[in-house]
């Protein structure tokens, strides 16, 4: 099993400190429930199929105090599933010599091809800053004050985490300030009006705020967040994921070199802003990038990215990843799975090609499945 066994009393949302595992471990709420019982299920399926060593490193990874682990194991997962579902027989980390091992040998009939999976994070609170950032953001959302809600942009970012105190006092001082009635009345009334702003130090940090008057309903209400926009990181933004696209899947090309069958990167980009055309920017447009590659190159020995954005267990039942065909592969692949297919159009943006099946089909639940978190939340609000 990968989840204690309960019974769950904890109904809170989760923090942003807390990992993906331990809030998953511990909530309770059906529409969780229903996660932990498909990835009991796909795990379970993993387990009876793959080797004891495969199975505990997945295993691991799932239970994971960092998120980025548990990331990268349900991504495992899903795509183990996946190709089960699709009748292949699949092998985790097959070896293929000189002591690599992909990630998977998919055999289907005569089609066999080999699946590298990975992921490019560019969450801000998935990287090195990431378990500061998450403190200040959780200590925003400890500040209350019975009218506002602010908006947040890191003007200066500290070296260490700063303290609850700093954060929570400035804050809720400067709130205390603010005059809720006329500024709800222009929002009401549609005027544009200038919000509040103010830069507060808490520690080495440098915090911006902008304050948004609440909904007249939600005046008093401690369980409506305090941190109401977050921070917007430009690092990663266009050029950069294309960047880290093409390095990523140059990366996966040149450690596999010539294999026996295809080599499939299965590339999970977490971004919130990253879409079709940053992959295509990183696979085709960058001088660099592996599919600009002759076919005698090492980049040549990927035939194809199967990529995703915006993915997690929320997007099983509606999402699929879409293949991109390297036209200049050593080895062609010839999409006999029938996924969604994206290549460049006449003029260079992402056109779309239909897949043959369906995710809530394939995976029988509902293309809105697990439902909608903290229903009773939502009932104490209306």
């Amino acid at each position: 099993m990968i989840f204690s066994e309960g019974p769950r009393t904890d109904r809170s949302i989760a923090a942003h400190r807390e990992s993906s595992f331990a809030f998953l471990d511990r909530v309770d709420d059906p529409v969780f429930e229903e996660v932990r019982v498909l990835i009991e299920a796909w795990f379970g399926r993993y387990a009876q199929r793959q080797p004891i060593g495969s199975t505990r490193n997945l295993a691991n990874r799932l239970r994971n105090k960092r998120d980025l682990q548990f990331e990268s194991g349900f991504w495992e997962l899903y795509l183990h599933e996946l190709h089960l579902r699709l009748g292949f027989e699949v092998e985790a980390n097959p070896s293929v010599g000189s002591g690599r091992t992909p990630d998977f040998r998919m055999t289907r009939g005569q089609e066999r091809f080999y699946l590298e999976a990975t992921l490019i994070a560019t969450d801000p609170l998935r990287l090195s800053d990431g378990p500061a950032l998450a403190a200040v953001f959780d200590w925003v959302d400890a500040a209350f004050d019975p009218d506002f809600v602010v908006s947040l942009d890191i003007a200066r970012a500290g070296r260490d985490t700063p303290s609850k105190q700093s954060v929570v006092a400035g804050l809720e001082k400067w709130l205390a300030g603010l005059d809720w009635a006329p500024l709800h009345a222009c929002l009401e009334r549609g005027d544009r009006v200038a919000m509040p702003e103010t830069q507060l130090p808490a520690g080495e940090w440098l915090l911006a705020y902008r304050a948004y008057p609440r909904p007249a309903a939600r005046r008093g209400d401690r369980s409506y967040r305090t941190l109401a926009l977050y921070p917007v990181s430009g690092a990663f933004c266009g050029s950069g994921i294309a960047s880290a696209v093409a390095t990523k899947v140059r990366e996966k090309g040149r450690r596999y070199e010539r294999l026996d069958a295809p080599l499939i990167v299965a590339l999970r980009v977490m971004s919130m802003i990253a879409d079709r055309e940053d992959i295509l920017a990183g696979l085709m447009e960058i001088p660099e990038a592996p599919w600009r590659a002759n076919t005698g190159s090492r980049a040549g020995y990927v035939s194809a990215v199967l990529a995703v954005t915006e993915f997690g267990y929320p997007a099983v039942g509606r999402k699929l990843p879409d293949l991109y065909l390297n036209a200049e592969a050593g080895q062609e692949f010839g999409n006999g799975v029938g996924w969604p297919e994206v290549g460049p159009g006449r003029d260079g943006s992402a056109q779309i090609k239909a897949g043959t099946f369906l995710p809530d089909r394939l995976f029988e639940i509902s293309d809105d499945w697990p439902g909608r978190p903290f229903e009773w939340r939502h009932a104490l609000a209306s």
